[in-house]
């Protein structure tokens, strides 16, 4: 596909999706198609070193096209996809924007999606549909008369790589004061499922326990090394943290690029709000044994 019909393409989506294409795209489009490799080049020496060059520079230019291009409609994402080293980013896109907004309240939520899905990446577009219904709900069923609430709610993609995917749906909501909160979603792509955290490991293994120990070793470690931090735990004789139910709660985990299993904690979980969310990933010597 040569640039001019990649961007008849785009334009011919656009029109479907009523979404104005600025005057310089096509000098954009060019630009971008201009800097991306025409081969494969050698991977080693200076040759490899330019091809990577290359590649980066066409990332960085190809990524101008999104600013151009915001909340990326299915058919256009559709078209993009079409683009090399461009279409892997674009799986995911937003296909619902929730806006609101009055005296007292306001809400940003983007629904995202990941196109052309397999059988569990359905599955995950469905569960994280119905939790964007459900966090909107919410702001209706709250929505104030007098003083301020506001919902936001972000998605981004943390890992997309040969083994993993893995998605967060980010929010805040801010009332009396602000809470950050997040729910986690991945695939394993060796086998096209939707991981939740128990099929990591072997069936019968206490691996909530053995999380449970490297993350307080690290909750130790940070406090000692700075005294202003301080992390609620289940030894704690002030505030006990029910640490199995939120270790186990859905979303609670992902896995980050390098595998590695990384939990997450809401604002207000473990620590002062002053501290914010909280994440841990998890060191291998803690659980390798354990996994699958």
């Amino acid at each position: 596909m040569n640039e001019f019909q990649f961007e008849k393409l785009i334009r011919e989506a656009a029109r479907k999706e009523k979404t104005n294409i600025p005057e310089d795209f096509d000098i954009m489009l060019k630009d971008t198609l201009n800097k991306l490799p025409e081969k494969e080049a050698r991977k080693d020496g200076a040759s490899g070193r330019m091809a990577g060059r290359r590649i980066l520079t066409a990332v960085a230019a190809a990524a101008m096209l999104f600013v151009l291009l915001p909340n990326v409609s299915p058919s256009i994402a559709y078209a993009m996809e079409k683009l090399p080293i461009i279409g892997s980013v674009v799986r995911v896109i937003t296909v619902r924007n929730y806006t609101h907004s009055d005296e007292h309240n306001d809400l940003n939520a983007a629904q995202p999606e990941i196109q052309e899905a397999t059988a569990g990446e359905q599955q995950l577009n469905a569960d994280v549909k119905a939790y964007v219904d459900e966090l909107v709900q919410r702001f209706n069923d709250n929505a104030m008369d007098e003083g301020y609430y506001g919902l936001d709610v972000s998605y981004e993609v943390l890992t997309d790589n040969d083994r993993w995917f893995a998605l967060r749906v980010n929010g805040c909501q801010v009332m009396a004061s602000g809470y950050e909160f997040s729910r986690c979603y991945n695939i394993d792509k060796t086998t096209g499922k939707y991981v939740k955290l128990a099929d990591l490991f072997k069936e019968g293994s206490d691996y909530v326990a053995a999380i449970k120990k490297d993350i307080f070793a690290q909750m130790k470690a940070k406090m000692a090394a700075d005294s202003d931090l301080t992390y609620w735990m289940e030894d704690d004789e002030a505030l006990s943290v029910d640490y199995d139910e939120l270790i186990t709660r859905e979303g609670a985990f992902y896995v980050d690029p390098e595998g590695r299993l990384v939990i997450c904690f809401d604002e207000y979980d473990v620590a002062p709000g002053f501290m914010g969310a909280q994440s841990f990933t998890v060191s291998h010597e803690a659980i390798g044994n354990l996994l699958k």
